[in-house]
């Protein structure tokens, strides 16, 4: 898949016109950020009690008896109440995935860490791989970089959780969306939308959410007549992934009665979880907040250039590929703040603010100094993605740090003392 063409987008050209470096840089890149998290397993906590555990079952069930194993996963989830504060059945596709996995290494929740590690591996190539055609090679792997040294990335990429595999769903879900909209009339982009967006609703449902920033942002841009994508057929594009995974979790649930029941205890757990009433609540900034104890310089520096964006735009220039990344993190921001708040479900977005982050350092030295402004800026870059590292390991390694909820974080950085 092919990044969106950067409509006005200045390049850096630095690297331009040497796609070898770029692959080079792109595999020493990602044997680092795998060797940054691969060199902390011998630490790594595990909680088969928690969420972890019963994916491990569930994905255990499936790869022993195949997808007939699934209807009684949602029966059993519906008949006792006790589970309904952990993962419902709901997410086959990640299930699916760690069965398919699990089948060849065991299903084991170092299987699942290597898994979350995949993910993020994967998810640091499509962000420079995407990047890459819309703003050269310099500007992709800068950003990729960014994305593969994130403290909250890496800390994840190091769990048994399923939230890096999400997160690579997400990040392709907008990337493809994107694409859809610069290029209407390509059939690949269509179904690649589709396809990857429906996938995605598998992985984990909440990703429902994200059609809220689509429809908006395509309303934006028709708005500015910078896309030729009609309202039937955007319509058509956002319905279609809901329709096929509607289809699967039906099949899945053995029927559209017990997918219907599934569906209501999940959204009646949600209102009786009193853990996440008293943990995960709060103002829509919460996001932000959390983005700061981990993140403090890329979350700056990407605000800055939301900023200027805004500012470029009300003036009638700027970057379309730029104005469009900036709306979706925005508007995807506003959309998960209405359900509750822990800065894991939002990882995907991390993709558009390394994006903002590096666009930030590259308009204040790559651009405006020429030589001595690359160098400086490669400065910047690394002192970056040592302030990542070093929060990636004070924070998930030496504090064993399992959920970065917000209550944990202030913990952590020493706003508050540790509760006794």
């Amino acid at each position: 898949m092919q990044g969106p063409p950067g409509e006005g987008a200045p390049r850096s050209e630095a690297l331009a016109g040497r796609p070898l470096r770029g692959w080079i840089g792109i595999v020493l890149l990602l044997a680092i950020v795998a060797a940054l998290s691969i060199t902390t397993f011998d630490s790594i906590v595990y909680h088969p009690e928690s969420d972890e555990g019963v994916y491990r079952a569930y994905a255990a069930q499936v790869a022993e008896h195949g997808p007939s194993a699934l209807p009684s996963q949602f029966a059993a989830y519906c008949a006792d109440a006790k589970r309904w504060i952990l993962p419902s059945p709901l997410r086959v596709g990640y299930v699916a995935l760690l069965a398919a996995v699990g089948s060849v290494f065991g299903v084991t929740l170092k299987t699942m860490t290597g898994l979350a590690l995949a993910a993020h591996l994967a998810l640091v190539a499509l962000t420079w791989w995407c990047v890459r055609r819309a703003r050269g090679e310099l500007f992709a792997l800068a950003t990729a970089a960014l994305v593969g040294c994130s403290a909250l990335h890496l800390g994840m990429s190091r769990s048994a959780l399923m939230d890096s595999v999400a997160a690579l769903f997400q990040a392709a879900s907008c990337w493809c969306f994107l694409e859809l909209l610069a290029r209407p009339e390509r059939r690949l982009a269509r179904a690649a939308f589709v396809l990857v967006y429906a996938a995605t609703l598998l992985v984990k449902e909440p990703a429902v959410l994200y059609l809220v920033p689509f429809a908006a942002l395509w309303l934006v841009e028709r708005r500015l007549r910078a896309t030729e994508l009609g309202a039937g057929t955007v319509a058509a594009h956002l319905v279609a992934p809901l329709l096929i995974a509607a289809g699967a979790w039906t099949l899945a649930a053995g029927g559209p009665a017990p997918l219907v029941e599934t569906v209501s205890v999940v959204r009646r757990s949600l209102a009786a979880n009193t853990w996440a009433q008293d943990f995960l609540t709060g103002p829509w900034y919460r996001y932000v907040v959390d983005a700061v104890l981990l993140s403090p310089w890329v979350t700056l520096l990407g605000v800055a250039w939301i900023g200027v964006v805004l500012v470029r735009w009300r003036a009638g220039n700027g970057s379309a590929f730029d104005r469009r990344w900036c709306v979706l993190l925005v508007l995807a921001l506003v959309a998960f703040s209405f359900v509750e708040k822990d800065i894991r479900y939002t990882m995907a977005l991390h993709v558009p603010l390394a994006y903002c982050a590096w666009s930030t350092i590259d308009e204040v030295l790559v651009r405006a100094r020429g030589a001595a402004g690359r160098a400086l800026a490669a400065v910047v870059l690394a002192l970056v993605l040592g302030s990542e590292i070093a929060s990636f390991r004070y924070v998930f390694v030496e504090r064993s740090t399992y959920d970065p909820i917000t209550a944990v974080l202030v913990h952590v950085r020493g706003f508050l003392p540790r509760p006794r």
